[in-house]
Formats: structure tokens, sequence, C-alpha cells
């Protein structure tokens, strides 16, 4: 007989086998292995998102249980999001070529997954053959018994259990002419070359509440205007590429020189580059013309904006330019 779940954990993690057990119960003392974060949403600052961060312990455990086992589950080629390769660009770029579309949210998307669901998902699809192996995995993906964000398995677990779904999605859109559907997270998009029926939000309702899952209806929308077209962050142009919204770039602009200004004053730190490199890895991405232009226009001094980034250096807990490569030799230090 072959070792059971806990032992396969602890055996590859250097855990004992009570720990592994323990992380799994339901006590307040497995609670105190995640911390609850509320951080403001994106784009309503007045509201908060719980997430629950879990222990160095737990996130390794949950790494290895998707790689030695969730990954295994069928995920659909329209569900766009937690996959190597994907990206709201890619998400995006499926509907370039239509005028109409269907826009849907999924309510409480992780928190509302089937235990019950998942468990005959493990089971159906040859993953465990013994039953109390796919309680554990639940239960060492799971805090208080839900799927939380914050999780590092929820998003596998969430791609793997919408499979029947989105199949049943593709072939809706399918019957739709020039028919796309892609799925981002709890993102729903279905888009055609022609105006979509209304009874078609109707029939994406029922089929997601087979899951157990509910539509936030305030943020269901049909769109034909491509001038307003927004699809996970992403633009739709008339002239069908993808691009960012004007709110997006004007922040970008005024993080560069909110930067260089900090870098005058020796006050800019490594979270503060960090975030200007991400938020132009994230533009080079969805608007790579966009891109060059804005690498190209700003300039430090004699320096271009990447190669200023590039030579910052930490100096007692501040970014600043070595001493061979600061503003003396160059006819002005100001950002144009």
């Amino acid at each position: 007989m072959g070792r059971s779940l806990i032992e396969v954990v602890a055996y590859s993690l250097s855990f004992s086998p009570q720990f592994v057990a323990e992380c799994a119960g339901s006590s307040p003392w497995s609670r105190s292995f995640y911390r609850r974060v509320s951080i403001p949403k994106k784009n309503k600052p007045n509201e908060r998102r719980i997430i629950y961060l879990p222990s160095p312990e737990i996130k390794l455990m949950q790494h290895f249980l998707v790689e030695r086992y969730i990954s295994k589950l069928p995920v659909h080629g329209s569900a766009t999001a937690y996959r190597r390769g994907s990206s709201v660009v890619k998400n995006a770029k499926a509907h370039t070529g239509n005028s109409h579309f269907l826009l849907m949210d999924i309510e409480s998307f992780f928190d509302s997954i089937q235990r019950g669901r998942v468990k005959r998902m493990l089971l159906n699809n040859g993953v465990f053959v013994n039953p109390a192996d796919a309680e554990m995995l639940i239960s060492l993906c799971t805090y208080d018994g839900h799927f939380v964000q914050g999780c590092v398995s929820s998003p596998s677990v969430a791609n793997a259990y919408l499979y029947e779904f989105d199949n049943k999605m593709d072939m809706l859109a399918r019957g739709l002419p020039n028919g796309v559907y892609t799925r981002y997270s709890d993102d729903i998009v279905l888009s055609s070359s022609e105006r979509i029926p209304g009874q078609i939000a109707a029939e994406v309702a029922a089929a997601l509440a087979e899951f157990g899952l509910r539509i936030n209806h305030k943020k269901t929308h049909f769109i034909s205007n491509r001038q307003r077209i927004h699809i996970t962050g992403i633009r739709l142009k008339d002239n069908k590429k993808l691009g960012l919204n004007t709110l997006f770039k004007k922040e970008l602009k005024n993080d560069v020189y909110q930067f260089w200004k900090k870098c005058s004053l020796s006050g800019a730190d490594l979270k503060d580059k960090n975030r200007l490199y991400g938020k132009l890895a994230y533009l080079k991405m969805a608007d790579p013309s966009y891109y060059n232009t804005i690498i190209t226009k700003y300039r430090f001094g004699c320096r271009t904006l990447l190669d200023f980034l590039h030579c910052l250096v930490l100096e007692n807990d501040h970014l600043m330019l070595p001493p061979d490569k600061r503003f003396t030799d160059c006819s002005s230090n100001r950002i144009e």
C-alpha cells in the first residue's frame, strides 16, 4: 500500500507527519498559520479586499501540491490567467477582431468554490485514488474550510474547477458570428462581430450556477462602441491594436517625474525603483509603441530613462548614481 498524502508531503519537504496534519486541521492553532490583510481595491479605494497570507511553511506545501498534483488537472484553453505564457494582454488580444462584447464578473470567486466538487474533480481525474488524500489536499489549500485569495494554490484550483464551464462557454461562443470566449480569473468576456443576444447573459449565469457560483450583475455590460472597450484593463483600439488608458499614461509620466525628483534629493529607495520598473514592464507588454516613446522621450541629463535606472545603486538606504556616473559629466541634470 502506498504512502498517504501526509507522509508524501512530510517526507518531500522535511516536515514531520504530525506537523503536516496539524497544518491541515481546523483548530485556532491551524488558522494562526495565516495572516489576514485588508487592502484597498484598485479602482475603489474606499472598498477593501481581504487577503489571507499563508506562512512560509504552508506556502511551501501549497507550491508542492500544485506542482505534484493540482497541475495534473485539465485547464481549458480559454482560461487566460494563472498560466505560463498567459496575460491580460493575451486575454484582450483574442477579441481584437470583434466589435460587440459581453463583459461579466464572477462574484466572490475563490470563496465560492465548493469543496465537494473539488474532491470529486481530484478523484475523477485520477489524481488520487484514496478520498482521504483528496480531502487532505483540500484542507492544506484552504483557510477555515474556504479557498481564499492569498493561497498560492487557489488560482490553479479555480482554473481547473471551471474546466467544464469554460468548455460550455466556448461552445456557446462558437454559435455567435466570429464568436470568442475567454475567462481571465473571474472576468468573463464573450465577443462577436455582430450584436450579442440578451439571453446569452442569462445562459452564462445559469451555467455558472451549476458550479455554485454567481454573476455580479452590477458588472454585466453589453458594449459595442470600440472607443470604450477595456478588457482586463487593456484598451481595444479601432485599428485592432491594444493599448492602455490615458489615466495610466498620465500616472506613469508623473511617477517618472516624482522618481527623478526623489533621486535629486537622495530620497528614492529600492521600492520606488521596483515600482517604476514594474509599471514600465507592464507598459512594454501592453503597448510596446508607447513604451518606446516613454523610454526615449524622458532623459535624466544625458542619460535615457532605462540607463538612469540601471546605473542607480543603493547607498545608505537611498538610490544614487555611482560617483563615476553622476551628472557632473553632463551638460544638464534636469529631466527633459
